[in-house]
């Protein structure tokens, strides 16, 4: 009975870990902020200016 347990507690962790396509949920992202700044860049979050501005800013 006790193994029984620990299976489906096994179980449940595992199907809270993961999404609908079986991919591991990622709790700590590992993006440096530059990463980020292009992400939003190639988005069309900010414009040409404030990327450049923002780049600037990051490198000091």
């Amino acid at each position: 009975m006790m193994i029984l347990t620990f299976l489906l507690l096994g179980f449940g962790i595992y199907y809270i870990m993961t999404n609908k396509d079986g991919q591991n949920i990622k709790f700590n992202n590992h993006k440096n902020p530059e990463e980020i700044l292009r992400e939003r860049y190639a988005n069309g979050e900010i414009d040409d200016e404030t990327f450049r501005t923002m780049k600037e800013v990051l490198k000091r």
